[in-house]
């Protein structure tokens, strides 16, 4: 595999985050501002957020039932 054999690259975001524990942003692109969180919600099997970039709108993500961490120190 192009990123070895522990990394693996995914085509959309639902298939991205399906079955996952955990949302981990590590840069703050423009597409991932639009994320559709309720969807991902139901994708994920736990809903915790670690954002790196604190680009995510925590009431909105923590009214919908996630748990949120923002991490940047900027």
């Amino acid at each position: 595999p192009p990123h070895g054999p522990f990394c693996r690259q995914f085509q959309t975001v639902a298939e991205t985050v399906s079955d996952t524990d955990a949302v981990v942003l590590c840069t703050d692109w423009d597409e991932y501002k639009q994320l559709d969180w309720m969807t991902i919600k139901r994708l994920m099997k736990q809903p915790y957020i670690l954002d790196g970039r604190n680009m995510v709108d925590k009431g909105k993500v923590e009214a919908l039932g996630f748990h949120y961490t923002g991490i940047a120190n900027y």
